[in-house]
């Protein structure tokens, strides 16, 4: 599998099927879940969250209120289909996090207490400490992220290791 550009930041992918993939590990987490059996695809359009962030120092030209927020939309990496046989194509969204940088952070705190049930799960490549934090990428969904289900994807055994409330 090779990388697509020569720039040591563009972390595209190609695999042997000539796809490409943002990251090498996005790639290795979607066929680690095809090779476990599971029905996962690749997240498209219609596989949005919409959520609201606040506006910093933002104020409403109508009435004066500092309290302005943005509507945003949030597309996951993949899908999971949980069971084949229902028609609504329910599932989860996975997104695969290599770097969990502190704007990332913030985004899903922002996103989780939005959302209801535990539609979206985040995959970490390392479950080590991050910069920045005293936490490791599941200690800090456990603790700040209540709707998201965190898990770390195993490269030995190319599985992932969810950990559940």
């Amino acid at each position: 599998m090779p990388r697509k550009g020569v720039k040591r930041s563009d972390r595209r992918w190609i695999d042997e099927d000539g796809s490409e993939w943002d990251s090498q590990f996005e790639c290795r987490v979607f066929h680690g879940l095809r090779g476990s059996g599971h029905r996962v695809r690749r997240c498209d359009q219609g596989d949005t969250i919409a959520y609201n962030s606040p506006v910093k120092q933002g104020g409403c030209l109508e009435c004066g209120s500092d309290a302005v927020i943005q509507n945003r939309i949030y597309t996951a990496d993949l899908f999971v289909v949980e069971d084949p046989q229902d028609p609504t194509g329910g599932g989860y969204l996975v997104e695969c996090k290599g770097y969990f940088a502190a704007d990332k952070r913030s985004l899903f705190r922002s996103i989780s207490k939005q959302i209801e049930g535990t539609g979206l799960r985040i995959i970490f490549e390392s479950p080590k400490k991050m910069r920045g934090t005293k936490l490791t990428g599941p200690e800090y969904i456990h603790k700040y992220c209540k709707n998201v289900i965190p898990g770390v994807y195993d490269k030995k055994t190319e599985t992932v290791v969810w950990h559940e409330r």
